[in-house]
């Protein structure tokens, strides 16, 4: 998958729930936590498995587990994102 293909995706996950500019924040966040990994560590194809099961989910949910000035945290229905 394509780097602005992942981040459509993951726009897209959390469109619904944030303003589009927290979504797009998100989104260039995990991308680029994930580049900066050693390729053993990385975990994109991961997110994009948990995101696209979630998505299959009926009565999808997101809570807001953490909520701080410079950190939040949000479980779409027991997949945790950060």
């Amino acid at each position: 998958m394509k780097i602005k293909d992942l981040k459509k995706l993951l726009v897209n996950s959390v469109k619904d729930y944030i303003s589009p500019e927290e979504a797009d924040y998100f989104a260039a966040e995990v991308i680029e936590t994930d580049i900066r990994k050693p390729p053993q560590k990385k975990y994109s194809q991961g997110l994009i498995d948990d995101i696209q099961a979630w998505k299959k989910l009926k009565d999808q949910k997101m809570l807001k587990t953490i909520d701080l000035p410079r950190f939040t945290k949000y479980d779409f229905r027991g997949w945790a994102l950060l």
